[in-house]
């Protein structure tokens, strides 16, 4: 039988390259959606390059919620004005060559009045997978019948669940994956193996900066760089 591999990880809005890498080398991806929310990082932000060539926060605020709160529960704050983020982005990417291509859709999934901030990253990375035109399972933890809290053994649960026999772990895995563990239950480890740094692209302004959202991809060189750069046939 040949062997399955899935990738997993926490939904996040407008993911960088590395995270479609994971995405693009598995049989399965899975949603993490119900484990806890992490509060200042890119599950509801993420880095556009600015008009005065800097990387900045480009995101949708939440509501403050406690501590444990998974993802999935997460509500979008009052507050947020989707078109002010919006005219952002044009006045960031209004010389960028793909902008009038992507903007549109872009415009749908921060307009649709969506208020869970799981929903829209979801939203946000299967538009993406639809334009890579990508052959592969997509899963939500939620709705998987996973018993364990244990962080290791949770994943492993999940590996066996959709019937994969590998896992596709980013590097920052190293840190707490138990290798033996998953070996154990007849599940083999993947790193990895993608340098962002090695990665460049046709960018509007002078200066090129690497390891931006998937969206300064899109607005430079369009879907077909991205599958270019992600080696999607």
């Amino acid at each position: 039988m040949k062997s399955k591999i899935v990738s997993i990880h926490q939904p996040h809005f407008f993911p960088w390259l590395g995270y479609f890498d994971k995405i693009v080398r598995s049989d399965f991806f899975v949603f993490l959606d119900n484990v806890q929310f992490e509060k200042n990082y890119f599950q509801n932000r993420t880095l556009i390059k600015s008009n005065i060539e800097a990387k900045y926060w480009f995101g949708v605020p939440v509501k403050k919620s406690p501590l444990a709160t998974p993802i999935n529960q997460i509500i979008i704050s009052e507050m947020f004005n989707p078109m002010s983020l919006l005219s952002t982005l044009k006045q960031y990417y209004r010389k960028a060559p793909f902008l009038n291509d992507y903007y549109p859709e872009i415009e749908k999934i921060l307009c649709n009045g969506e208020t869970r901030l799981s929903t829209i990253n979801i939203n946000t990375v299967r538009f993406i997978l639809n334009l890579l035109e990508l052959d592969i399972q997509i899963l939500l933890s939620s709705e998987l019948s996973i018993q364990s809290q244990d962080s290791n053994l949770r994943l492993i649960e999940i590996c066996s669940e959709v019937g994969a026999d590998k896992y596709l772990s980013g590097n920052g895995g190293k840190k707490y994956i138990n290798t033996s563990l998953f070996a154990e239950n007849g599940i083999e480890v993947l790193w990895q193996d993608f340098n962002v740094e090695a990665i460049s692209y046709p960018q509007i302004g002078d200066n090129f900066i690497s390891s931006l959202s998937v969206i300064d991809v899109l607005m430079n060189v369009g879907k077909d760089g991205l599958k270019n750069i992600l080696k999607v046939k």
